[in-house]
């Protein structure tokens, strides 16, 4: 079910949008948006009268291509709806559509994120039973092998085997580089859709079982 968010309009100063024109009532009409649909306009009984497209009306959809009319007072229709959808998305609550999205994109953030930080063990346990090899050769199979010259290109093999398979892990301070610049792209991105705060700090697990906005003062919900 969509959220339905009404706006007042009106000369006295407890209204959302205030305007000081004395033909604008003071409580003149409302505007009711619906998160994601129709932006509605109802008068409230106005000594002047409500206005779509210089017809006096009672309530009616409006858009960004109509002429509006608050009393005599005309205002500018992009400046007025900028206004509409500043006082909604302070105003309401259900932020579930915007948050799957984000999620989405969380996902690709933490996939990109293990891929970095994930150390493949392929070459740590190569290295290791090649070094475990090594001292089996030096120390034990010595009779085995008698001859000076194969031990020696044996072990030489295992020692360049271990060299390739070092080859297999990234340095950490590429790693950590790696990361920071992850990071970079995807903050932003990963922010409340209500309040800004930023997500990538926690991870998508956190993410992913949060109803809504721990911000103090944010009452996003998240999940329905």
């Amino acid at each position: 079910m969509k959220e339905r968010i009404e706006i007042s309009v009106g000369r006295d100063v407890s209204n959302d949008i205030v305007l000081n024109d004395p033909s604008v009532s003071l409580f003149h009409c409302t505007v009711s948006n619906e998160t994601g649909g129709s932006v509605t306009i109802s008068d409230l009984n106005s000594a002047n009268g409500t206005w779509v497209n210089n017809k006096r009306v009672v309530r009616k959809n409006i858009s960004l291509d109509d002429k509006i009319g608050i009393g005599n007072f005309e205002p500018d229709p992009a400046d007025f709806f900028k206004k509409i959808i500043e006082l909604t998305d302070k105003r309401r609550k259900d932020f579930s559509e915007e948050f799957q999205e984000i999620l989405r994109v969380f996902t690709i953030y933490q996939r990109k994120k293990d891929k970095i930080t994930d150390t493949p063990k392929t070459g740590l346990i190569l290295r290791l039973v090649l070094g475990v090899g090594l001292i089996l050769i030096l120390v034990f199979f010595k009779d085995l092998i008698p001859d000076f010259q194969t031990r020696y290109i044996i072990i030489m093999s295992i020692g360049l085997l271990s060299f390739v398979s070092a080859l297999f892990s990234a340095p950490q301070s590429k790693k950590n580089k790696m990361l920071d610049e992850l990071r970079l792209e995807y903050e932003d991105k990963l922010v409340c859709p209500k309040c800004k705060s930023r997500l990538i700090n926690h991870s998508l697990t956190y993410w992913q079982g949060k109803q809504q906005c721990p911000q103090p003062g944010c009452d996003a919900v998240y999940h329905k």
